[in-house]
């Protein structure tokens, strides 16, 4: 696989220009960037500086949290900026509990209604919607989807336009995971993020581990996603406030290549 490096990786070093420099510099062909360092850089400026270089553009993170009151907008604004750049899929991170609420079917309700919603958009912007089941630590406060067969369920439900992004930090541990891989299939398998698990781990949203430096079997997924047919990106998403985002930002690009392998 391509090796494709995730805008967080670096963000707490470099701007945006500043990634797609290093990623030039380096050889790195993919590219996925939030939301914000498009913003900040400038939609169109971002675009042309991405387009220039070539790159790849493996998913524009995020859209989603549809359980807080301005979803709508938003999650429109993210499909216009993911037309814009290109995006091989706008990542969702779908939104946790609703302020106050312990009603967690209930949410998840309100995620899949709120996917369908906007949909059609997605559709019509020729943007595909990938659903990141995230962790279950994270289901009240930031995705109330936790596996990827919840995030299949919906996609059963509503059809062509929308997958899912299989981030290894967040569904290792599922027991169903090969399964649901599979049931994925290359269609719907529209991004696969990679990292690692780290024991101890020290803030359980900002101390990911470089792979291989952890516990996750990326070899083993990684077969599980090549069987699918699966021909894109390995993305690569670390957040890490002890560890990577302290060091030199072309030292962790050259890391990256080495592990990603």
């Amino acid at each position: 696989m391509d090796l494709s490096l995730n805008t967080a990786t670096v963000r707490k070093q470099w701007n945006l220009a500043q990634i797609i420099d290093g990623c030039a510099r380096h050889g790195i062909r993919g590219i996925s960037p939030w939301r914000d360092q498009v913003a900040a850089m400038g939609l169109r400026e971002a675009a042309k500086a991405i387009r220039a270089h070539g790159f790849t553009v493996t998913g524009l993170c995020r859209g989603g949290f549809f359980t807080a009151k301005d979803w709508r907008d938003d999650n429109r604004r993210a499909i216009e900026e993911a037309h814009e750049l290109r995006a091989a899929c706008l990542v969702l991170v779908v939104g946790g509990l609703p302020a106050g609420s312990k009603d967690l079917c209930g949410a998840r309700k309100q995620v899949r209604d709120g996917i369908a919603v906007i949909l059609p958009e997605a559709r019509k912007a020729g943007v595909p919607l990938a659903i990141e089941p995230l962790h279950p630590m994270q289901a009240a406060e930031r995705a109330c989807i936790n596996t990827l067969e919840q995030a299949l369920d919906i996609c059963d439900e509503l059809g062509d336009g929308i997958g899912v992004a299989c981030d290894v930090y967040h569904v290792w541990w599922d027991p169903k995971l090969e399964q649901q891989v599979r049931r994925a299939g290359k269609k719907r398998l529209l991004a696969y993020h990679i990292c690692d698990w780290l024991v101890p781990t020290r803030d359980l949203l900002n101390d990911r581990g470089m792979m291989g430096d952890g516990v996750i079997d990326l070899p083993t997924i990684r077969r599980w996603v090549e069987a699918t047919g699966y021909a894109g990106f390995q993305e690569v998403e670390i957040f890490s406030e002890h560890d990577w985002w302290k060091r030199d930002p072309d030292e962790v690009l050259e890391v990256c290549k080495e592990r990603a392998g």
